[in-house]
């Protein structure tokens, strides 16, 4: 846990040491990186500049979710922490020591605030506090105001009047409750209610209860209403000198539950009774039949004379009343002079709300004037950017263009060659057989006059020269063909690779036609949400204006 409490040495009552936990930079940096929505710069270098021991105090507080003031609220965390761990010493000196101790110590807690605490405190929350919340505040006792003061400053208050009473009031159930725990008291177990007899079910008890009239209750009797707010100082000396000697008038009841607007406990004398209620001081009644449940009565067997004691209560009592009654008046007249604020705004309000309708209009069409002008200057924009973005392709188309043509120029270049080397090639060829014919010729004219005599034999041999020639004469056709077939592959093979680029050409402009449809449709897109923000603007303002009107 953030806070140790170290026991105390036996022998004299010595205070309880209450040893805080330091905080580490890193739980620091965690808690300012979780609230950095709601704390600003210099907030959390006021958190950072704190001793461990109040980092711990801040950090163990939570999250200062929706906090106006984080560095109003840290400061508060540390002091309210401080003044409950200097009131668990308190309550351990009180159980070591006598049993008056404990209330001493609460004593020292609850003491009254001076004037010039009162004073700063005003001056201080000026910005916040009405001429009414000071009136009241300056009208509570002492010990109320030091209250309020321990609790912290008004910022960001909107009803200061209600901040301080409740201030007050949480004050004292803390006390009380320190102090229930400091003397050992136990809870009152609730008295139990008389047993009450069953009645029997009839027809006619039935329609009677059922058409019956509804009874009128006041706010004040009204077993709802909120207990008002008391003087513990009070609370605690009433219950011991308010006694009556009677039942009835003059009497004194004690309230046995928090009902008819009265807290536990609560003492008041009876000055009027009817055959069904119970008139008190103050104006609060109770019922007749709740006795035993709701209050009893409260009778002693001493004579109408009082004490010392009782004298004083008495008058601390009308004291007390006679500062409720101021404080019950002060309120009403706050409510009366805001009741008539409220009307004087409503009355003005009706007045200016068509001269601000009408400005509304001009603003409106000045709105939508410069909207459309904007539009138009993007659209220009737009198209400025789409033509030079089409210039800049259609460079680049012309470049690429270009550069296949040179490349097919090249490649006609090169075919030539190679057709020119070829047609050498059969020329040389052509002329080795005619070397080779002329050899063999010369061959046959030196051996005519051998070969005249074996003609015969000759022939045949000639004549299979002849085949063989033949058969040589087709080799080399079929061998020019089967070159032919090659060359003609090689250029199907070119006209495929021409075929090939001419499709990836237009697989290229196609996804240039792509991308330039798919940027249109983002256009349009944005130019649709633009139209669904005017529209959704042009309705949130009729809407605000028909809630105008519902409101007159």
């Amino acid at each position: 846990g953030a806070i140790v409490a170290v026991p105390a040495v036996a022998g004299a009552p010595v205070p309880r040491v209450t040893i805080v936990a330091p905080c580490t930079k890193e739980e620091v940096e965690n808690f300012i990186s979780a609230n950095n929505r709601w704390i600003d710069e210099t907030a959390s270098n006021e958190l950072r500049k704190l001793t461990p021991e109040d980092q711990r105090r801040v950090i163990s507080g939570g999250t200062l979710v929706s906090c106006r003031d984080a560095i109003g609220v840290m400061r508060s965390r540390v002091r309210q922490a401080k003044e409950k761990e200097a009131i668990l010493a308190g309550a351990h000196l009180g159980d070591q020591t006598a049993p008056g101790a404990s209330q001493a110590g609460l004593g020292r807690l609850s003491r009254p605030a001076s004037r010039e605490e009162v004073e700063a405190f005003i001056a201080g929350n000026k910005r916040w506090m009405t001429p009414e919340a000071e009136d009241i505040f300056k009208m509570m006792n002492p010990l109320d105001q030091k209250r309020v003061v321990a609790a912290g400053t008004l910022s960001g208050c909107r009803d200061p009047v209600a901040v301080l009473q409740t201030r007050a009031k949480r004050a004292r159930e803390m006390e009380m409750e320190f102090e229930l725990l400091t003397s050992g008291k136990k809870v009152e177990s609730k008295v139990q209610a008389p047993s009450v007899p069953v009645p029997v079910f009839s027809a006619e008890a039935a329609h009677a209860f059922i058409n019956a009239r509804p009874q009128e209750v006041k706010a004040e009797n009204s077993r709802f209403a909120p207990p008002p707010e008391i003087d513990p100082d009070n609370e605690e000396e009433a219950p011991e000198t308010m006694v009556g000697n009677v039942k009835g008038i003059g009497g004194v009841v004690e309230m046995l539950r928090p009902k008819y607007g009265c807290y536990r406990g609560q003492r008041l004398r009876v000055i009027g009774e009817t055959p069904v209620l119970l008139q008190f001081e103050g104006g609060k009644t109770a019922p007749r039949n709740h006795e035993g449940s709701g209050w009893k009565w409260l009778v002693t067997e001493q004579g109408p004379g009082q004490n010392a004691k009782e004298v004083e209560a008495e008058k601390k009592k009308a004291e007390e009343a006679k500062r409720q009654a101021d404080m019950q008046v002060a309120l009403k007249a706050r409510e009366e002079r805001l009741a008539k604020e409220s009307i004087e705004k409503a009355r003005g309000k009706e007045s200016s709300k068509d001269e601000d309708k009408k400005k509304e209009k001009e603003k409106d069409k000045e709105k939508e004037k410069e909207k459309e002008k904007s539009k138009d200057k993007k659209e220009d924009k737009d198209k400025d950017r789409q033509k030079e973005k089409e210039k800049d392709k259609d460079k680049e188309k012309s470049k690429d263009k270009e550069k296949e043509k040179e490349k097919d120029k090249e490649k006609e270049k090169s075919k030539d060659k190679e057709k020119d080397r070829e047609k050498d090639k059969d020329r040389e060829r052509e002329k080795d057989k005619e070397k080779a014919k002329d050899k063999d010729r010369s061959k046959d004219r030196s051996r005519s006059v051998k070969v005249k005599k074996d003609r015969s034999r000759s022939r045949g041999r000639d004549r299979d020269r002849e085949k063989e020639k033949e058969k040589e004469k087709e080799k080399e056709k079929e061998k020019e063909k089967e070159k032919e077939k090659d060359r003609e592959k090689e250029r199907e093979k070119e006209k495929e690779k021409e075929k090939e680029k001419e499709r990836e050409k237009e697989k290229e402009k196609d996804r240039e036609k792509e991308k330039d449809s798919s940027k249109d449709k983002e256009k349009e897109k944005e130019k649709a949400k633009k139209k669904r923000k005017s529209s959704s603007s042009s309705s949130s303002s009729s809407s605000s204006r028909q809630k105008k009107k519902s409101k007159k």
